[in-house]
């Protein structure tokens, strides 16, 4: 989908008498780094005196070699060999006399072994290896070796604290044998929770899971020792007593956080076709930011619900949960081996596999009811817990499950019947060729950008009781939120009595006398020719008297929908959420999407919205174009070699858009267009070279088809073969 901006805005070298030394590079730790330099002092000095000592018995001395630094644990053998290859035949290998204060030291053949004392605490040790050939050429090796204790494991006592709470605990250093240097965190389970350093302490944060989580907090001095503290948390997590439902029948992205511990899945109102009550939880590719999970085929998403309390349940209590599936919908098919899976949790926190669902096994236009009777002593304990996960190939917004109308409870049967009447969808928009446009080019018609009076109200709901069924107290509300005005109050949306269980047909209430007027009037009369952005509620609701919240929790939650439509400095076709993609094929076709511009204005930037589909195609290049009056082999605009950017990718954001400047191809500076009344079209030609599905993909909204009727393709990318997508098999 696209939206249109109008308006814009790093061997130390030294000698001593004939030793040249030659120092190899210490290690990365920089602590460590500048205790080898002060010892460098000593060692040269020793060195110095070594030599002296030797006198007429050395015919000369090559390389003094000094070695890294090594940590030796208390009562532990450091061991290693000399390379003599480079002296020759006839090598002689010593170990020239030092005092070792927190160790011993000897050599066997050519190897020096090293043993620290079993009481060390922390020193440092230096032996010297000296290798001479026949000639009386000899080397020095030069080996620091740093005898310390042993690192101490200690467990803290336990910390309790709710889901979501924070605590610091902070851990004693100055059992430490020298500085405290550094901490790191080994390890925890990040499904219940996060660890943060500060100091010689952490900041530890639960997450919405219950359970024992155990910080490995790892404390270091300065030299060698690290003494690791295992910090227990118990994490308690309250229970919710049944019925509990779920119909998604709010805004999202996410899914109720008191009823649901994961946000992985897709709130939407978009996705799904025919859903059984306005929402849906959809299940796809993607991470809670909108992003590819990657890393191939495994499990992609995971909804859990809170923990739930059935310790006063037994097979006797008729104990059901049941929901809605749809795979597919306006998304794209699961394949291969995708699949969606129930898993129940037992009182032994085991999870059990309770049934498997395959694309080819269910319908995907229509959403299929299930029930599953709970009835085994495994499951009735205060924390039980259910969870759906699909398997996906998690490269993006693909193999799409709906979930809906969730709903555990007990004496009910396996019937999908209850007492309830539910809107499937949100109002239409106020609209009728887009869903959003500048408010100076509406009011130049508004009588061509509105919906007949006989199409202005769409309703769609849905009646799970038994039998047919009365709504009452229908009622349709709009709103202008910006300047606080009432256009229509309170005025009767329908009259429907006998609506019959299941799906009712799409219906177009006959409005009272005055709300089509009165609309129409209000929009003509009642905000300002030079409106820069105005934001229209459109509300329907109504209520059913046999509804009853407190056995059907989210009963009343679906009565009421609503729809805001924006006007402000942008065309656009979609709302905002894309359920697919639209690719040119291969290099050089182009897509346009046709636009008509009521009053003359200028074009400054144009907005794309990159799903996740199959490939990462941040790499390829495209051509924005821009034709005004026709589609022809000359566009009045041409910003070539863009790159696509997936805008979750910088910032925290699903459905985001991507905004492209027009800008001038040599100077870069930004170059509005001059846009004449009437028809105008925005797109993009491919560039780079790709296969099949793998082109860029710009998203396209496919619960407004109607907007395809003004996409249009170029097979072969000359301008000369423009067809309409809608009409053809693409």
């Amino acid at each position: 989908m696209q939206r249109i901006y109008t308006i814009i805005f790093f061997i130390i070298t030294a000698t001593f008498a004939q030793a040249q030394i030659n120092s190899v590079e210490i290690i990365s730790n920089p602590v460590l780094e500048k205790q080898f330099a002060e010892k460098q002092h000593q060692t040269q000095a020793i060195l110095q005196k070594l030599t002296a000592k030797q006198g007429a018995a050395m015919t000369s001395t090559r390389d003094v070699i000094i070695f890294s630094g090594t940590c030796v644990e208390a009562g532990e053998m450091y061991f290693s060999c000399v390379d003599t290859t480079g002296l020759g035949n006839g090598n002689m290998v010593s170990l020239l006399p030092t005092t070792f204060n927190f160790g011993t030291a000897s050599l066997d053949t050519n190897c020096l072994a090293y043993i620290a004392d079993a009481d060390a605490d922390f020193g440092i040790d230096t032996a010297f290896v000296q290798v001479c050939n026949v000639e009386g050429e000899c080397d020095t090796i030069v080996y620091p070796l740093y005898a310390h204790r042993a690192n101490n494991t200690i467990t803290l006592p336990s910390n309790t604290l709710q889901a979501e709470d924070t605590m610091t605990v902070c851990v004693d250093v100055n059992a430490l044998p020298s500085n405290f240097s550094n901490a790191s965190i080994l390890g925890n389970d990040p499904m219940l929770g996060e660890a943060f350093i500060f100091g010689n302490c952490i900041f530890y944060e639960a997450k919405r899971f219950a359970g024992k989580d155990t910080v490995a907090f790892q404390v270091c001095d300065d030299f060698c020792v690290c003494d690791t503290y295992l910090i227990p948390f118990s994490i308690q997590q309250d229970t919710v007593s049944l019925p509990f439902m779920d119909d998604f029948s709010y805004s999202g992205p996410y899914a109720d956080a008191d009823k649901w511990l994961t946000k992985d899945v897709y709130v939407n109102n978009t996705m799904s076709i025919r859903p059984v009550s306005v929402g849906v939880a959809t299940f796809d590719g993607l991470n809670e930011k909108g992003a590819p999970r990657g890393n191939g085929y495994a499990v992609s998403d995971n909804m859990t619900s809170t923990y739930l309390d059935l310790a006063n349940y037994n097979s006797g209590s008729n104990v059901y949960l049941s929901f809605y599936v749809e795979p597919k919908g306006l998304g794209e098919a699961p394949a291969g081996a995708d699949s969606l899976i129930l898993e129940f949790k037992n009182m032994n926190d085991e999870w059990n596999l309770i049934d498997t669902f395959k694309y080819e096994n269910l319908p995907d236009t229509a959403f299929t009811f299930f029930s599953y009777h709970i009835n085994e002593s495994q499951y009735f304990f205060k924390g039980f817990q259910f969870r759906w996960r699909n398997f996906s190939s998690r490269s993006g917004n693909i193999d799409h499950w709906h979930l809906d109308y969730v709903r555990l409870a007990s004496n009910i049967s396996d019937s999908p019947s209850l007492q309830d009447i539910a809107f499937t969808e949100l109002p239409n928009p106020i609209l009728k060729n887009y869903t959003s446009m500048p408010w100076w080019h509406f009011i130049e018609d508004i009588d061509g950008e509105i919906p007949a009076e006989d199409k202005f109200a769409e309703v769609h709901i849905f009646n799970h009781f038994e039998s047919t069924n009365t709504v009452e107290n229908s009622r349709i509300n709009l709103s202008e939120l910006e300047t606080s005005t009432d256009i229509l109050t309170d005025l009767v949306l329908f009259n429907a009595t006998n609506i019959p269980p299941g799906h009712s047909p799409v219906i177009f209430p006959s409005p009272a006398s005055a709300t089509y007027p009165t609309f129409t009037n209000s929009m003509n009369n009642d905000f300002p020719d030079d409106a820069k952005y105005l934001e229209f509620e459109k509300t329907y609701s109504f209520t059913v008297a046999e509804e009853n919240p407190n056995v059907n929790p989210i009963v009343e939650d679906n009565n009421e929908v609503s729809y805001t439509t924006i006007f402000d400095n942008y065309f656009a076709y979609d709302d905002g959420t894309a359920e697919g993609g639209l690719e040119a094929t291969k290099k050089q076709v182009q897509i346009a999407v046709k636009f008509h511009a009521n009053v003359s204005d200028s074009l400054k930037a144009v907005q794309f919205h990159f799903p996740h589909i199959n490939v990462n195609t941040s790499n390829q290049l495209f051509n924005l174009r821009v034709w005004i009056g026709e589609l022809d082999e000359a566009p009045e605009y041409n910003g070539i070699l863009q790159k696509p950017l997936y805008i979750d990718s910088y910032l925290d954001s699903l459905n985001g858009f991507t905004t492209y400047v027009l800008k001038d191809i040599i100077s870069g500076e930004q170059t509005p267009l001059f846009i004449p009344a009437g028809d105008f079209y925005v797109g993009w030609q491919q560039v780079s070279t790709c296969d099949l599905n793998k082109c860029i993909a710009v998203g396209v909204d496919k619960n407004n088809p109607d907007g395809m009727e003004n996409v249009f393709f170029d097979p072969h990318g000359f301008g000369e073969d423009w067809q309409n997508v809608a009409n053809s098999n693409t």
